[in-house]
């Protein structure tokens, strides 16, 4: 990943509505983290990094990123 060219955005989200969505799109936990992986690969990554944490879930690529337009 170009450092140079990584913008962080952080997003914060009601943990109620994560579980709603999560809910009616994902029948288990693992189909998630499964298509984050797979969102990766779609912007033609060589390299996915997973972090499951207690409080987070953290998937960092080197694939193709949006422009700030595109967000």
């Amino acid at each position: 990943m170009n450092e140079e060219a990584t913008l962080r955005i952080p997003v914060t989200v009601d943990k109620s509505h994560i579980i709603a969505l999560g809910e009616r799109l994902y029948g288990e936990s693992i189909e998630l983290v499964r298509e984050l992986v797979n969102n990766a690969y779609d912007a033609d990554a060589s390299g996915v990094n997973v972090q499951i944490n207690k409080d987070n879930i953290v998937v960092e690529d080197n694939g193709n990123g949006m422009t700030l337009e595109g967000l």
